[in-house]
């Protein structure tokens, strides 16, 4: 709201990390087109949190990818986008309850209910009248979130960071009449990174390079439209 108040979000803004947004504050973002800058590589190094990437798309806020070297240990956008899949598979295990501790046990009710993995124990008793334990257990609770795929990254690492910045008219892909800013990528480069083995076809190569790729895959660089490596 600070922000709102002296001007600051519009369309032209970019917001960095925004792990800790609550629901107000994306619909903030979204309304006023300001868009988020994932840097997952840095918010782990930095203890910082977690964006969940899909609920600020779900809401209609444009994110993008970025290294944020300052606080990250890699300028490299191909480590970024490994990163931001980790990342959102950390969201889907706190969703799931799998990163609380074994020892932890749920918060107490006082209606009476059951949590999910708690014993109910009000009504029951043995023959002696000490309380007895019954093994009713109310189901876990049923998620839909998931993780990030590897084209769902790719996308936030190019067009998605083009839409972020506002240069997605110039940049971000390869539809005719914008400039031209690509890698010339061999997954055959020798001595390389990966093996590529009979029967892989360009997904499996494109889904290497993501994952195991690293600078001696990428022969020329092209900056609108010029090489420049």
């Amino acid at each position: 709201s600070v922000y709102q108040k002296y001007g600051l979000l519009h369309e032209n803004c970019i917001m960095a990390h925004c792990c800790h947004s609550d629901d107000v504050e994306r619909k903030l973002l979204a309304d006023t087109r300001t868009s988020i800058v994932h840097c997952a590589s840095s918010n782990f190094n930095l203890d910082s949190g977690v964006l969940d990437v899909h609920g600020c798309v779900a809401q209609g806020i444009r994110v993008g990818m970025g290294t944020d070297v300052a606080g990250g240990y890699s300028p490299s956008m191909l480590d970024a986008l490994r990163q931001s899949i980790i990342a959102s598979k950390v969201i889907l295990f706190e969703s799931r309850g799998d990163l609380r501790s074994s020892s932890s046990k749920p918060a107490a009710v006082s209606d009476g209910a059951t949590t999910a993995g708690e014993t109910d124990s009000s009504n029951a008793s043995s023959e002696d009248g000490t309380p007895a334990v019954t093994t009713v257990t109310t189901p876990p609770t049923v998620t839909k979130v998931r993780p990030l795929s590897y084209k769902e990254a790719y996308h936030l690492a190019t067009m998605g960071s083009a839409e972020a910045l506002g240069m997605d008219k110039v940049v971000g892909n390869f539809v005719p009449g914008k400039k031209l800013d690509c890698l010339i990528v061999d997954p055959a480069v020798p001595n390389g990174p990966f093996d590529l083995f009979e029967g892989e076809g360009v997904s499996e190569f494109f889904q290497k390079f993501l994952f195991l790729g690293d600078d001696r895959n990428i022969v020329s660089v092209y900056v609108d439209g010029r090489q420049v490596l």
